[in-house]
């Protein structure tokens, strides 16, 4: 059957048999695929990436990875007019030096003739260059996830669990809670009793914890960060406050520092960052845990619980360790070897977003020092160091670090002249110059 017989409703898939979605409207050179509930956007698929229509069924010249990288958020150009020339007609180049190579419409090849080649003629650095489709964004259709449910998927085969509390509000921004090694979103669960009267509010548990897949691989800061694009860009959240813990916050600093522009603010607790060498107080906490994680599970999470959390109840700390062993083992290994040097490969010289961090005097894992150092190297960056505080402070006193990233907030003009809500504000903080 040819491809001009497409009609609305037709089921589309991809090469390697992804369905993503029917098609809604039929037009000469494109097809309008709806993603339905699963996809947050359509997309505009090129009649020449059709490969076969049979059966009320098309599928694409192309496979579901490759179809994420493509910018088709926006209708193709149409291919060129006919003439009547036994000339080759050659698309004029997009602006660019005269030395460089000219460029065909999608669809023909350097002679004029139809290729049928399903990208076009152009391979374009979609993070720098400007589509010659008509796209430029960088957290664009690249960036775009499938939700199923309170499931996210960021790559193939991987999906974390979501949680959205609250409404979305024009004028204040959303917030995006990152939880470190070894826990999962329910150490941001006192938080959520506060913060939604006023915020819309994401927690998710990260890949390999509690109830998301867990991958052999992935437990890097590079691909923390990648799964916070894909949950910012599909969630369509703009502006947003990402408040991050250990290695939550290195992941939130790497995207700021990766072109991510869909943050507005970062507030970093307990950062565990290595941007010059490996944190050698982390790691001298951290290798009795490597052997226990291969060894002895129980014995791993009674460890790290005491470290972290040893003024807790029974109860709490019950609670944290049932935390330790949700996770995937592999998860816990591979990511304790990135909690020991979780390096970033960016100046924090270079981060441009109003930056707070707090840490606690008492904290195992965030020598204050290291962290004071990182607070002078980023601009204009506000260190709140917690008297007596350990690691986990939106445990031991979540009011208080609501209040801090409230005034943060409120302190950018983008929180609309919230309340900080009860009680005194940290009276010790300090700014580095």
């Amino acid at each position: 059957m040819e491809a001009e017989y497409i009609g609305r409703g037709w089921s589309v898939f991809t090469e390697d048999g992804k369905r993503i979605g029917d098609v809604v409207e039929v037009h000469p050179h494109y097809l309008l695929v709806s993603r339905g509930l699963l996809m947050v956007r359509d997309i505009y698929v090129p009649r020449y990436a059709v490969a076969t229509v049979e059966d009320n069924k098309v599928v694409l010249a192309i496979t579901d990875d490759r179809l994420r990288k493509i910018g088709w958020n926006s209708p193709p150009p149409p291919p060129p007019e006919p003439i009547d020339s036994p000339t080759p007609r050659l698309v004029p180049s997009y602006e660019g030096e005269e030395d460089e190579e000219v460029y065909a419409a999608p669809g023909f090849d350097e002679a004029g003739d139809a290729a049928y080649e399903p990208y076009g003629a152009v391979d374009y650095n979609v993070e720098t260059d400007v589509s010659p489709y008509g796209t430029s964004e960088l957290d664009d259709y690249q960036d775009l996830g499938i939700t199923l449910g309170p499931f996210l998927e960021v790559e193939t085969d991987t999906h974390i669990w979501l949680h959205r509390i609250g409404a979305q509000q024009a004028d204040v921004p959303p917030i995006v809670l990152v939880h470190g090694w070894g826990l999962d979103s329910r150490v941001w669960d006192y938080l959520t009793l506060e913060l939604p009267r006023d915020y819309f509010l994401v927690t998710f548990d990260a890949r390999g914890y509690n109830r998301s897949a867990g991958p052999w691989s992935g437990y890097d800061v590079a691909t923390a960060s990648h799964d916070l694009r894909v949950l910012l860009r599909t969630l369509d959240l703009e502006n947003a406050v990402l408040v991050g813990l250990d290695l939550g916050a290195a992941a939130a600093l790497h995207y700021a520092l990766d072109g991510g522009r869909r943050a507005g603010q970062l507030i970093l607790i307990a950062p565990t960052v290595a941007w010059d060498e490996e944190n050698t107080a982390v790691a001298t906490v951290v290798e009795g845990w490597q052997q226990s994680v291969r060894h002895d599970r129980p014995a791993l999470a009674a460890q790290v619980v005491g470290t972290l959390a040893p003024n807790l109840s029974p109860e709490s700390q019950a609670w944290l360790r049932d935390s330790l062993l949700s996770a995937a083992v592999h998860a816990l290994d591979q990511g304790l070897q990135t909690l020991r040097s979780p390096e970033i490969p960016y100046r924090p010289q270079d981060v441009a977003l109003p930056t707070t961090i707090v840490a606690g005097t008492s904290d195992p894992l965030a020598d204050l020092e290291r962290v004071r150092a990182l607070a002078e190297a980023i601009p204009g960056a506000r260190l709140i160091a917690l008297e007596g505080a350990g690691h986990l402070s939106m445990l031991t006193d979540p009011a208080g670090l609501c209040r801090v990233i409230r005034q943060a907030i409120a302190e950018t003009g983008e929180g609309g002249g919230k309340d900080l809500g009860q009680g005194p504000e940290p009276d010790n903080e300090t700014s580095p110059d």
